[in-house]
């Protein structure tokens, strides 16, 4: 029965995420934001804000442009079914005495610990996708996915794939602080109808969560994009020697320092308001599927 509800969890979580389709343009504006920041030459343009974004964006790439790398969309319900799939497994992992006695502590426990491994696992998706999204001169997509997992690997070997690992990881306290509020304001919405019940208690969990930990995305997204700034326009094929320029930002703490002494505290909440804009409906329409769909297949 345990492996039932295991496999019906992950079936569900890709089900679900295929949802972030939907609103992906907003996703691909947050991150062009997040790396705008009018000093790194990252190629990309100061977006004053997600219209001015929007707009430049749709004028250079045309409305092809707002899905750039909406692929990887598919590879988000890959994500989602491991995060489940550790998620179910976890809650086996703790003895009942400790889920009756410290319930709080139990669905956060389990939130953490699905949350860190999926995250060691999906890391170098993440990586290819921020880049993918960032591009404004590739022709084609896919070729241009190949081609940027080749060029990672010639720059930086298998570290390169693991770019932002370290705020990655705190953000696993996002999946977890997400399922937390998720189940928490389920069960004090317990009278509310089913569908209601859901989607609230989806769409409020992850902004509750993103907003919480948002300076560790951009610390991430920062740290994903291509470092080196005459690789940028390059393909794979024509690189031959590793640069000997410095990186953009050299790791964690650097990104940091940088991002605060350039910009300020609001330097880490570049692009926050187009990712409320797409949380809320984006997570309540995925919880609705997933619930819908591990119902179907686990009862």
């Amino acid at each position: 029965m345990e492996d039932k509800k295991t496999w019906a969890s992950t079936i569900a979580g890709f089900t679900a995420g295929s949802s972030s389709l939907i609103l992906f343009p907003l996703e691909l504006i947050k991150v062009h934001m997040m790396v705008s920041d009018g000093h790194s030459k990252n190629y990309i343009p100061k977006y004053n804000n997600p219209l001015h974004a929007l707009k430049l964006i749709y004028k250079e790439q045309g409305i092809l442009g707002l899905y750039r790398g909406c692929h990887f969309t598919l590879f988000s319900s890959v994500a989602w079914s491991v995060y489940f799939f550790f998620y179910e497994s976890a809650k086996s992992h703790y003895p009942n005495s400790f889920k009756s006695d410290y319930p709080e502590s139990y669905k956060l426990a389990v939130a953490i610990e699905a949350a860190i491994l999926a995250r060691l696992v999906t890391n170098p998706m993440w990586v290819l996708k921020t880049r993918v999204m960032l591009q404004r001169t590739a022709k084609h997509w896919y070729g241009d996915t190949l081609d940027g997992i080749a060029k990672i690997w010639k720059i930086d070997g298998i570290r390169g794939f693991y770019s932002g690992l370290m705020p990655g990881l705190v953000l696993s306290f996002s999946g977890a602080l997400q399922m937390y509020f998720y189940e928490t304001l389920k069960d004090m919405l317990d009278s509310q109808s089913s569908i209601y019940k859901t989607s609230i208690a989806g769409g409020a969990s992850k902004v509750l969560a993103t907003t919480f930990l948002y300076p560790a995305q951009t610390v991430m997204v920062r740290l994903q994009q291509e470092q080196y700034t005459n690789y940028i326009p390059k393909h794979a094929d024509e690189i031959t020697l590793k640069s000997s320029e410095p990186k953009l930002f050299d790791g964690t703490l650097n990104c940091i320092l940088k991002t605060y002494q350039l910009e300020g505290i609001r330097g880490f909440f570049r692009g926050l308001s187009v990712q409320l804009l797409r949380q809320f409906p984006g997570n309540a329409l995925f919880f609705i599927i997933y619930e819908r769909t591990y119902n179907l297949l686990a009862g």
